[in-house]
This record gives C-alpha cells, structure tokens and sequence, in this order.
C-alpha cells in the first residue's frame, strides 16, 4: 500500500497558502477601495479624476519643470516642484537650469517627493501637509488666541515659503516663518492656483533683522502706504514689534516722534529712533523665476521658467490691481518693483 501521507501535506499547505493569498488579496481590494472612497467619494466624476491621475512629467521646454495639464492638482504639483528646486539650488552647485538631464530631473523629482514625504512621518501629526510637516490650519507664525480659542499657526522657519495675493486682500496673514524660508523658493497662491517663485540669490533667504521685521510691522498699520501711521496706533506697534510699550515710555516716544502735534508719526522717524542704521538683510537688486505648470497660462503654451530683474525702492510701491503678480510680491516686499524679460508680467492662474 502506497503512502500518500506527504502528498495530502502538500495538497494541504497549497490550500492553505491560496487561501491566505485569497484572503490578502481580499483584504488589500477592501482597502483600495476604501481609500478610493475617502479621496473621490461614492460618485467620483471622472473628468476630475482624470486631472488628478496624470502623474509627474517634465516639460519638452524646461528640463526641471512639470506640467500640469488641467486645473485641480496645483496642491501637489506646485510644492513639488518647489522642492524639487529647492535641492536644486541648495544641493546640487554648478548645474544651471537648462543643463540638466532627464536622469538627473528624475532623480530630483524622487529625492523632492520622499523629502514631502518624510516630513509628513516625521510630524507630530500624522497628515499630509507638503509645505510642512504639521498640520495647521493658518500661515502665521506661532499659535494665536482668537476669541478664546487656540488657532494653530507655523512654529518655525520653513524649507520653502509661502505668498498669497489673498493677504493683500486681507483674507489671511502670512508670517515671518513663511515669508522668510530657509531657501528662496516660495509657492505663490492666487484666489484659484498655486505657481512658484524662486531665485539663486540666497541673500533673499536670510531670516529678517529686527529693523525689517520692525519695518514691516509699521507698514502693516499703514495700508495705504502713506509712510506713516496715526499718533494713536505708536503703542500697538510697539507691541507687536517686541519693543517696550508701557503707557508712560510710549506717551514719551509719542511727544518726541511728533513733535508738531500733528497726530502723525513718520517711518523714518521710528526707523531713526528704534534702530539707527539698520541696514537690509536682502540686495537691493535681485533676479526672479517664476514657474506656472499651466501651459495654457504661458506665452505660446510652452510651460517654462519665467524670469524678471527685481529692484527694492526706497518707498514702497503702490498695489497695482491690474499686476496681480506684483501685488503678491509686495505682501513681502512693499517696495518691490520688477521688470520680467519678455515684458510681461507671468500670471498667478
């Protein structure tokens, strides 16, 4: 009689091995579909998926920028792409933009996503966040107490930074931490897109002086840019500026500052008084790139960087709502004026 006794084992453990596959399988259909649920809905509209499933590719035009080839994705892309130029600039000396090649852009577009990545496993919380790796709600910097309610801002300086023309229509407040990253590289946010601004000036990421923060402090309660603020504003600047505000010293600094009783106090006046000398962190001249992945928003549809010599006035310039661009820029530069090369200023949608 013949022993069948390992052939039924091995039946067996084929059983049980399909099985195991079956049920992991089983398990892995269930969680896709699961995540399919969470991200698109029941009802995913598929024009809309198909905006979001066009992958990473680079430009014909310009070798390290990617295309975005409908409206929707710019959440992703564009930080992306800040990072992917952010180690372009700060890892990778001697290359220019245009001298890349396909293999090397791959490879920057692999480091800047597990760059993204990584920030978001190292995080105190366990969420998605591309320009950071802690999910807040607000651009400001540090936390802020609204009505007795905690709302949760930047904590530190970031890798890539942050502009928005939506503080120009004071929809938000951007802070110092994003406004003065650690590279100079910025996503630029309009009402509905989201582009980049770069520059190989690492001057222009230098953490701000106590006079430029002081500075622009004093701009923020001069909205109309008139140089000078009301008598009556002095101790809220002082305060928010980190400068003694007690009633007595701030009524002193008053009488002196205007001296006439004119109820006004000039820039250059408090400049004087608080920080004689102060010098800027940033050149006063300085070339810009922009990128908009759109190719629909470029000149002749090709998608390529955009560059502009930028110049820091004396006084601040006024908001132009016909250059979009310009305004954004001058939420951190007020006295930013720029000339772009082809003569147009590039477009923020």
């Amino acid at each position: 009689m013949l022993d069948n006794s390992n052939e039924d084992q091995t039946s067996t453990s084929s059983i049980v091995q399909e099985g195991n596959m079956s049920a992991g399988t089983a398990s892995l259909e269930r969680e896709l579909t699961s995540t399919r649920r969470l991200l698109w809905g029941n009802n995913v509209k598929e024009d809309v998926f198909r905006r979001w499933a066009q992958g990473f590719q680079f430009s014909t035009d310009e070798p390290s920028a990617l295309i975005q080839q409908e409206g929707g994705p710019c959440a992703a892309i564009a930080p992306v792409q800040g990072f992917l130029l952010k180690i372009l600039l700060s890892e990778t000396p001697g290359h220019t933009l245009h001298d890349l090649t396909s293999e090397k852009c791959n490879s920057l577009l692999v480091r800047a996503v597990c760059m993204i990545l990584s920030q978001c496993l190292a995080a105190k919380y366990n969420v998605a966040v591309y320009r950071k790796g802690r999910a807040v709600a607000h651009v400001w910097d540090h936390d802020q107490v609204v009505g007795g309610l905690r709302l949760r801002g930047i904590e530190r300086q970031n890798d890539i930074g942050f502009l928005t023309i939506m503080e120009h229509m004071q929809y938000c407040t951007v802070g110092s931490f994003y406004k003065n990253p650690k590279h100079p590289v910025w996503v630029l946010a309009s009402e509905t897109h989201l582009t980049v601004l770069f520059s190989m000036e690492r001057r222009l990421a230098a953490p701000e002086t106590a006079g430029e923060s002081a500075e622009r402090i004093f701009r923020s309660f001069d909205p109309e840019g008139n140089n000078f603020i009301p008598s009556a504003a002095l101790q809220d600047v002082l305060c928010a500026a980190d400068l003694v505000s007690e009633p007595e010293y701030v009524e002193l600094m008053r009488r002196k500052l205007d001296s006439e009783n004119l109820g006004i106090i000039l820039l250059s006046a408090f400049m004087d008084e608080f920080f004689p000398g102060c010098e800027r962190g940033a050149p006063d001249t300085f070339t810009l790139h922009h990128y908009n992945g759109l190719s629909r928003s470029n000149p002749g549809g090709r998608v390529v960087f955009r560059t502009g010599r930028a110049a820091l006035l004396e006084c601040p310039m006024r908001a132009a709502t016909t250059d979009p661009m310009l305004t954004c820029l001058q939420t951190k530069w007020p006295s930013i004026d720029i000339v772009w090369d082809d003569g147009h200023s590039p477009s923020l949608n």
